[in-house]
């Protein structure tokens, strides 16, 4: 692989600046887990929290994730490409209103009759947890408006390079819940929980709106101009595009909702657990993230160019890549999946059952979790070759089979049926999708693809060979302090599996894990170069 003479790894380089802000979201999050263990443990108001975040979910995927930057960004484009970058303005405030009125009817039914939708999310809450959600569902609203406005004004944000500022609100966020449940958790309960998410929604929404009204003074935008209708003919266009979208996010959420409903008809703390065991998955996904957000754009241009072969070549490089970098980490997790969890959550109001159970789902979870990195690809090609609806379908599909699927599962094996559903059904809308762009696009060199998944099946068995002696090492020495036992198996699994992909990867010549190596070196030397020529004043 040939690399420019002056930007050497550009496109591996700006995935590593990406990386390095998105990882701070995702590391205080699990805080935000760490913290909700060790002050609520598995208990009734985890389980109404993890009921009614169903909300914050769903707007952050209307307003800041799926829907608004894939809808308004590529129209703000145009008309900013036409110099009419006012009514581009017009049209995204418009149907920031269409939206708006929306939520506020959803606001107003929540706050009037909120045991309604705790019904619908989580009918087996009764009691303390139904009071709890029910406080929950109500704020959460609120914050769910300000995402609206939020995500408009994001959009237009995105248009003028500023891309950090959608994670770095979600990080002060998950920091005022952090506070907000050490300082008056004890008192407040789950009104803890709501006063971070609220004093999040509100920096959110002031730190858009400020960088908003500086972009708007110095591109000679009029802010009170842009609260006129937009035109018929763009706001027709966004109505059309979004469908799609919002038809995927529904049917998403009908998934989830009905997961949720299984899992609040169990014993209590079920919610919680499966929770703490889903939220452990980001562990997986942020390398990948970041390396789709570079690549994403490349896509595009080679579809919009028609250069059918740089087109499957830019695909199957990233799913090669995604998966090398997703599956090793997977297995490394899945080995150690009972130490970490003592080491996350094992404090304060959490039970010995509860870690058991997180471990025990988590093994299941992590199973799907190279999956969830492959359909983040695939909906990316999607969208690079202008087809929403194929998505969408793939993803109604998914709900229907978690609607039959989960209470049956749910029947026969509690909460690890749910996960293993789970599971189940995002692989089979991985391989289905996938199976429709190679037939489609000929987006992947499917007899590499199958040489490739066996090299990675290697790599993976001896991962989890060179566990087994290395947990009976530990078991053996016996230490007396279980989260410094459990650290030092975490250590040495790590290490030794470094040293397996290693030399595995070299001995079947995996190209990714070559270019990794490489990378890593060439980034090191860079380093070591910038403290030298620190040190002497250069």
């Amino acid at each position: 692989m040939k690399h420019s003479t002056k930007q050497p790894y550009s496109k591996a380089q700006a995935a590593t600046t990406l990386t390095a802000l998105a990882v701070l979201s995702p590391v205080v999050g699990l805080t935000v887990e760490m913290t909700l263990a060790w002050r609520f443990g598995a208990s009734t108001t985890v389980d109404a929290f993890r009921i009614a975040s169903l909300i914050l979910v769903f707007g952050n995927q209307l307003f800041l994730g799926l829907l608004l930057p894939n809808v308004m960004v590529p129209l703000l484009s145009e008309y900013r490409a036409k110099g009419t970058e006012q009514e581009g303005w017009q049209l995204a405030f418009y149907f920031a209103g269409l939206l708006g009125l929306v939520s506020l009817i959803l606001v107003a039914w929540v706050w009037f009759d909120p045991g309604t939708l705790i019904g619908l999310l989580g009918p087996g809450l009764t009691g303390a947890a139904k009071a709890a959600g029910v406080l929950l569902v109500r704020y959460f609203s609120l914050a769910f408006l300000l995402m609206g406005w939020s995500g408009v004004m994001s959009s237009i944000l995105y248009i003028h390079r500023i891309f950090w500022l959608p994670p770095a609100c979600q990080l002060f966020t998950n920091l005022f819940v952090i506070t907000a449940v050490f300082s008056v958790g004890s008192e407040l309960g789950g009104g803890s929980i709501a006063l971070g998410i609220l004093l999040g929604s509100l920096l959110m929404f002031g730190l858009h709106f400020y960088f908003l009204d500086k972009i708007a003074k110095t591109s000679n935008i009029r802010l009170l101009t842009c609260l006129k209708m937009g035109k018929e003919e763009g706001v027709l266009k966004a109505i059309r595009l979004s469908l799609p979208l919002i038809g995927m996010i529904f049917a998403s959420q009908w998934g989830s909702i009905i997961i949720n409903r299984a899992l609040s008809q169990l014993p209590s703390g079920s919610l919680a657990t499966y929770g703490y065991a889903f939220k452990l998955m980001a562990f997986v996904g942020i390398l990948p993230a970041s390396l789709l957000t570079v690549m994403f754009p490349s896509f595009s241009d080679a579809y919009a160019q028609n250069n059918t072969h740089e087109f499957t070549r830019l695909v199957t490089r990233s799913i090669r890549m995604s998966l090398f970098l997703t599956v090793p980490i997977a297995c490394v997790l899945f080995a150690v999946r009972f130490p970490l969890a003592r080491v996350l959550f094992d404090r304060g109001a959490m039970s010995g059952a509860a870690l058991a159970e997180i471990s025990r789902l988590f093994g299941f979870l992590i199973v799907g979790a190279p999956a969830g990195v492959l359909m983040a690809i695939l909906l990316k090609v999607s969208f690079s070759v202008h087809n929403a609806k194929i998505p969408a379908t793939v993803t109604f599909i998914s709900a229907l089979l978690i609607t039959w699927l989960v209470p049956f599962a749910s029947k026969a094996a509690g909460a690890n049926g749910i996960a293993a559903a789970y599971v189940t059904v995002t692989w089979s809308g991985v391989l289905g999708l996938l199976s429709y762009q190679v037939w489609r696009y000929r987006t992947i060199h499917f007899r590499e693809m199958m040489r490739y998944s066996g090299s990675l099946a290697v790599v993976c068995a001896g991962i989890m060979l060179s566990a087994v002696p290395v947990h009976t090492f530990v078991v053996m020495i016996d230490m007396p302090n279980g989260i410094i036992s459990a650290l030092f198996e975490i250590g040495l699994i790590a290490l030794s599996s470094i040293v397996v992909v290693y030399i595995i990867s070299r001995f079947l010549k995996i190209d990714e894990a070559s270019e990794i190596w490489q990378y890593v070196w060439w980034q090191l030397r860079r380093s070591i170069s910038f403290i030298k020529n620190y040190s002497s004043g250069k």
